[in-house]
């Protein structure tokens, strides 16, 4: 029986975490446009104020 996380998937989070790749730095300019729209759009809201 098999617990936890499969070594293959392991290998792959620290591929994805150490390394620079295209696709990566790709996501994270689009996470990072996503977040800053929401934020921008909560401070729009009455009574609310994002820190």
């Amino acid at each position: 029986m098999l617990f936890g996380i499969p070594e293959f998937i392991q290998h792959a989070a620290v591929v994805a975490l150490d390394d620079d790749l295209p696709e990566l730095l790709r996501m994270r300019h689009e996470y990072r446009l996503r977040r800053d729209l929401v934020w921008l759009s909560l401070g729009n809201c009455q009574g609310l104020k994002p820190v």
